[in-house]
């Protein structure tokens, strides 16, 4: 490129996206605000300052995350900034901004409307979960810096019409772990840190280290940061959305804790039993080693459970035979938990 072009290309620079960032910067209220902005750019102030002096550009590997960290109603002219100015850079699909869209998110939440209308109720939670994990996942970790996204559920009522546990049923992440849809399995009640979120009704943020609660995951000791939010309709409750980071507790940005507040709504609609909060009363479930063995032979058991429920002339749909084992492994894993010795 020649020095002419050069300034030229310059010039058109400072009119366009660096210009814009400052006006993004400006507008914040805040200069609390500004420093999670900066912070959600994954560089620092002088970095900043460079580029809006027009002194340094970000370099290919950041642009993604720039595009990223922008506000949702400023995201449709940086992209045409960022293209005119980086002809090759491509955002994740999964933040494109579309016309009218304000929170983000608009084509995700159409899918997930077109899921709730078309699908049955067993197929739409597996069918919403796949849509809204992975849209997240993309638009809070696209550097792949290392996350998990769980979807939990409230196990149904026992005799005494109260919730005692909650189960994991689906997680998406990124490496180290899974980045396809996976089924999870383990209960977890009082003693967790996602049964302390569904108990008091709201989101918690906090550092690993600072989390006085179980934490249930393979991955645990690469975990730096952990939310919870429960997933609710109308002060009713259905499970809670759990995400553990690789990356420190300062990631949870106000911006990053709205979209993920946007997506909690989203699964909302994954669910069909919700519960009133006064009919929680969890209790103690013991550790991933004591659950194992129990939970090995799900399959096995939700196969003999319908082999003699027909023998005796009723026939379970694998569906039902599933809620009536998953209850009778909830019995199991309670008595278990109430032994002293559970650890």
């Amino acid at each position: 490129m020649s020095r002419k072009q050069d300034k030229s290309q310059t010039k058109k620079d400072l009119e366009s996206w660096r210009v814009l960032l400052q006006r993004i910067m400006l507008s914040f209220s805040s200069e609390e605000e500004r420093k999670e902005f900066i912070q959600s750019l994954g560089v620092d102030r002088v970095s900043v300052g460079r580029w809006l002096r027009g002194e340094a550009s970000p370099r290919t590997w950041r642009l993604q995350g720039l595009f990223k960290a922008i506000p949702p109603a400023h995201r449709q002219a940086m992209l045409a900034a960022l293209q005119e100015a980086f002809p090759d850079f491509l955002p994740d699909a999964a933040i494109i901004p579309e016309t009218g869209n304000e929170n983000g998110i608009p084509s995700i939440f159409y899918q997930v409307i077109k899921a709730y209308r078309d699908f049955h109720a067993a197929e739409r939670f597996q069918n919403i979960c796949t849509s809204v994990l992975q849209s997240c996942l993309s638009q809070i970790d696209p550097s792949h810096l290392g996350m998990e996204l769980v979807v939990a559920q409230c196990l149904p009522p026992g005799s005494d019409g109260k919730i005692h546990s909650l189960r994991e049923r689906v997680g998406v992440g990124t490496y180290p772990w899974q980045n396809s849809l996976y089924e999870k399995k383990y209960y977890f009640g009082v003693e967790s840190f996602g049964g302390y979120a569904l108990s008091i009704g709201k989101p918690i943020i906090q550092g690993r280290e600072e989390c006085p609660f179980k934490l249930f995951n393979e991955q645990l000791n690469r975990v730096q940061s952990i939310g919870a939010f429960p997933i609710m309709r109308a002060g009713e409750v259905a499970g809670v959305f759990l995400l553990y980071s690789c990356t420190p507790s300062s990631f949870f940005t106000h911006q990053v804790l709205q979209t993920i507040d946007a997506y909690t709504m989203c699964i909302n609609l994954a669910f069909d039993e919700f519960y009133d909060v006064h009919h929680i009363a969890l209790n103690v479930m013991p550790d991933v080693e004591r659950q194992l063995p129990i939970l090995a032979g799900l399959a096995k058991r939700i196969a003999s459970t319908m082999v003699h429920s027909a023998q005796h002339g009723e026939h379970l749909s694998p569906t039902k035979a599933e809620i009536k084992v998953l209850s009778e492994i909830e019995e199991e894993l309670l008595v278990l938990g109430r032994d002293p010795l559970c650890p």
